[in-house]
């Protein structure tokens, strides 16, 4: 089966360059979520996966295509111009997309597309009715909550016309491939077949070993991810300065709406701001717990699976989340939980795990990561959804 796939993202190597070419840094998420789920299909079908992208940059670019050990990356021009960019991309996609059909006109085929970039799918979705080539979509969010999940200000007309965009030709797939289960009531309306894959551990992390000696000399709580006051961060900070802990410090990786000079005179309070994902998980298997204090109360968390769940549990850290409706419960039996979700609750869930023996807290990270290494790397995930389209085409 030959498999195209559409999705914002890059080779690591233009990746990490464009990381530091650009104010505006490319999500690591969207990158490290895409690239494992291809190189996961590529293990499986023996191949390279031919990736259609434009690129996350906001600088002008003709960087024209490239390849890498899984996949096949074709790129859309960049002129970062409103409308100009989005037409490029529309025109080029097309003219990919029909390129890659006509190639592979013998074999059996599908078309996966990202949720994200609805501009870069609609070329696919008219290519794929009117050749009959079946058409998957991946969804890692619901379109209409991505930007009210992080702030209470009021959508801009452009972003509601987006999303409306979004939602309207979501109906238009064969099939769906989601985070959580929650999402099939909102996204597949003609109740076409759908497969709940929330994520994908890295087989690579198998190779980074977390050993005891080699922790940080302090204390040191780490946080990954957008740093808004609705994600629980600012109950996070004011629960660990009440810690008993002064040998100690929090390290915030992100960026969001919290104000970080409002704390700039806590110093063991750590703004690291936008890394790379290496910096980060070289930290991550240093540090001495592993935090995603979120609060469940909002509606999208019954539509989301945190991705930094799964890479925190790879480093072999111990890690502590609250208890999201779109994680299944499987996951909690590795993990530590925020049950009450208050300065108090964080603050006594913390201590616990702080004071724990350092042996034992290392072992139960351990087992965390052998978890996910075992069930949840992307060569099985992506297993998983390979059978599932093979079986829908």
């Amino acid at each position: 089966m030959k498999i195209l796939y559409l999705a914002s993202i890059m080779s690591n190597k233009s990746f990490n360059r464009a990381f530091e070419k650009t104010k505006l840094k490319p999500g690591n998420s969207g990158q490290k979520y895409h690239q494992l789920f291809c190189q996961g299909l590529s293990c499986n079908i023996q191949e390279k996966i031919t990736v259609v992208s434009q690129p996350p940059i906001d600088y002008f670019s003709i960087l024209h295509s490239e390849s890498d050990q899984y996949i096949n990356y074709r790129y859309t021009p960049i002129i970062p111009i409103p409308i100009i960019k989005q037409f490029i991309s529309f025109f080029f996609t097309f003219f990919y997309v029909l390129d890659w059909v006509i190639r592979n006109h013998n074999e059996k085929k599908v078309i996966i597309c990202s949720i994200t970039r609805i501009y870069n799918c609609i070329p696919a979705i008219l290519i794929g009715k009117l050749l009959r080539i079946k058409l998957a979509l991946i969804a890692c969010d619901i379109p209409r909550l991505t930007f009210t999940q992080k702030t209470t200000e009021k959508l801009p007309n452009k972003v509601k016309l987006g999303i409306q965009i979004s939602e309207m030709f979501s109906s238009s797939f064969d099939m769906f491939i989601f985070l959580t289960e929650a999402m099939n009531s909102v996204l597949n309306k003609k109740n076409r077949p759908y497969i709940v894959v929330e994520g994908f551990c890295d087989t690579n992390m198998s190779n980074f070993e977390n050993c005891l000696e080699n922790k940080f000399d302090k204390k040191v709580i780490v946080y990954a991810g957008g740093l808004y006051i609705k994600y629980g961060i600012e109950t996070l900070i004011k629960a660990f300065v009440e810690l008993d802990y002064p040998n100690s410090e929090l390290w915030l990786y992100g960026t969001g709406d919290i104000k970080q000079e409002n704390y700039d005179s806590i110093s063991n309070v750590k703004f690291k701001g936008v890394k790379l994902n290496t910096e980060v998980i070289k930290n991550e298997i240093k540090a001495s717990l592993l935090v995603n204090p979120r609060f469940t109360n909002e509606e999208y968390t019954k539509y989301s699976f945190p991705s930094k769940l799964i890479e925190y549990m790879s480093t072999g850290t111990f890690t502590i989340t609250t208890k999201l409706p779109g994680i299944p419960n499987e996951y909690f039996k590795y993990c530590g939980t925020f049950d009450e979700e208050s300065v108090v609750g964080y603050k006594n869930v913390l201590n616990n795990y702080l004071s724990m023996d350092k042996a034992i807290l290392h072992e139960r990270g351990l087992e965390s990561k052998r978890f996910v290494l075992t069930e949840k790397n992307n060569i099985k995930q992506a297993q998983r959804v390979y059978n599932f389209i093979d079986k829908n085409i």
